[in-house]
C-alpha cells in the first residue's frame, strides 16, 4: 500500500489552519531579502517563538543576534537553543 508523507507547512501559524500575519511576514522577508537589523528588531519586538526559532537557523546569523535572543527570546525554547547554537564549533571563537 502507497503511503504518502505527511505535509509541513512552512508557514508559521497560530494555531491548526491560523496563520499568524506579522510573523509570517517576518518570514517572508528573511527568505526574500536576508538577514538585516531591521528584520532582527521587528522579529524580536513582534514576532512570536516560532519566527525566532527560523531565526536561529537562518544560515547568515551572527553572534551577536544569537547573544541577543538569549537574553530576550521569546520564550526558554528559543533562548536554550540559541544558547546551545552559541556553543557549536562556528560561534565558539
Amino acid at each position: 500500500m502507497l503511503e504518502l508523507k505527511p505535509f509541513k507547512d512552512v508557514r508559521v501559524l497560530k494555531n491548526r489552519g491560523v496563520v499568524d500575519q506579522p510573523s509570517e511576514s517576518f518570514r517572508i522577508q528573511l527568505k526574500t531579502h536576508g538577514l538585516n537589523s531591521g528584520i532582527v528588531e521587528n522579529i524580536l519586538i513582534h514576532g512570536n517563538n516560532k519566527i525566532q526559532d527560523v531565526l536561529i537557523d537562518h544560515n547568515e546569523v551572527s553572534k551577536e543576534i544569537l547573544e541577543v535572543l538569549v537574553e530576550k527570546g521569546f520564550n526558554k525554547g528559543v533562548k536554550n537553543k540559541a544558547r546551545q547554537k552559541l556553543k557549536s564549533k562556528k560561534f565558539r571563537n
